[in-house]
């Protein structure tokens, strides 16, 4: 069961929080539904993150010693 069908069985709908024209300490990515919202400034940049971080533990940058 997805989330939005459990909000739907207690009659809520899904949302994305407000966006304001100046953001100071996070991002603020435009985005038409709240799929998208949460897509482009959760699940994106917790992707590239988790990449780089795997990069850069088995590219060597992080010694052992």
């Amino acid at each position: 069961m997805s989330a939005v069908e459990m909000a739907e069985n207690v009659d809520v709908v899904p949302s994305k929080p407000r966006t304001v024209g100046r953001q100071r300490h996070r991002v603020n990515t435009p985005a038409p539904s709240p799929y998208l919202h949460y897509r482009r400034n959760i699940y994106q940049p917790l992707l590239s993150h988790l990449i780089r971080e795997l990069d850069d533990m088995f590219t060597g940058k992080f010694s052992t010693n």
